[in-house]
C-alpha cells in the first residue's frame, strides 16, 4: 500500500472503470450528441449523480410549496364557488340535464 496524502479541496483525483462495448457506445454517442468526449460526459454524470440528493431536496422543497399553494387556492375556490345541487334531487337531475351540465 502506497501512503499518499489525504486529498485536499485543491488536489484532484483520477478514477477509471471500464464499461461494457453497449454502454461505452451509447456514451460515445451521447457525447457526440452534445459536442463533448466521453470522458468530460462521464466525470459529468458521475459528478451530477454524486450531487442530486441536493437537487432533489431542493426540489422536493418546492413541490411541497407549490402543494401547499394548491390546496390553499383549492380552499378559496370552495369558498367562492357554490357547491352543486346533489344529483339525487329530480329537480337538479333534470335542469342539469336541460342545461347540459
Amino acid at each position: 500500500m502506497v501512503n499518499r496524502p489525504p486529498l485536499t479541496k485543491s488536489a484532484t483525483g483520477t478514477v477509471a472503470f471500464r464499461l461494457d462495448p453497449e454502454s461505452l457506445e451509447a456514451l460515445s454517442l451521447r457525447a457526440a450528441r452534445t459536442g463533448t468526449s466521453p470522458g468530460v460526459l462521464a466525470r459529468t454524470v458521475v459528478e451530477d449523480w454524486l450531487h442530486a440528493d441536493d437537487k432533489m431536496d431542493s426540489l422536493r422543497a418546492e413541490v411541497a410549496r407549490v402543494q401547499s399553494q394548491l390546496e390553499d387556492l383549492q380552499k378559496s375556490v370552495n369558498q367562492i364557488v357554490p357547491k352543486p345541487v346533489p344529483q339525487e334531487d329530480p329537480w337538479a337531475r333534470f335542469n342539469y340535464r336541460r342545461k347540459g351540465w
